[in-house]
């Protein structure tokens, strides 16, 4: 669906690619704030080699995958391999700079709450194909809701006050 949306209906992706597709996205983007957390502090020694064993893993889960499922093997071996090393180990090395797995855990519940929330309702309004009267007002209450999602599960108190702080000082 995706896909096809993007490209116009030019190329067909069935819905099983797109989940997984979606999948890869959503692990992507978190690993890749986890292994970001090394370049903020200076110290990439500990996610050097992430990358090459996550794309050993790949080939090794792709050679069959392929052969029996095609395009849809590919991206099902990628996102096994980038769970199964990158998510796992950036996951467990920021943990011990961020000195806590709670905090770790409830960004990370937060963040995908509210991407699971943004594509269903995305998906919804792909499929039932609504008016743009229903669609316009429904897409800005997602934004609303996404922006109160945040707010609430994800910005730290600190970073609450300071903005709620500066909104009342203006």
């Amino acid at each position: 669906m995706l896909v096809s949306f993007w490209t116009s209906g030019v190329i067909y992706w069935s819905l099983g690619s797109d989940i997984i597709l979606a999948a890869l996205l959503i692990a992507t983007s978190l690993s890749r704030c986890f292994v970001g957390i090394f370049g903020m502090v200076g110290d990439l020694g500990p996610v050097r080699y992430i990358y090459f064993l996550e794309g050993c893993l790949f080939i090794l889960l792709s050679l069959p995958a392929v052969s029996y499922f095609g395009v849809m093997g590919i991206l099902a071996a990628s996102l096994v391999a980038h769970l199964a090393v990158t998510v796992v180990i950036s996951c467990r090395i920021a943990s011990t700079w961020l000195d806590s797995m709670r905090t770790l855990l409830q960004l990370t519940k937060g963040i995908l709450g509210i991407t699971l929330v943004v594509s269903a309702v995305s998906i919804a309004i792909k499929v039932t194909h609504p008016p743009i009267v229903v669609a316009i007002p429904l897409s800005l209450l997602l934004i609303l809701s996404v922006t109160g999602a945040v707010w609430i599960m994800i910005l730290p108190k600190k970073t609450k006050q300071d903005i709620a702080h500066r909104v009342i000082n203006t």
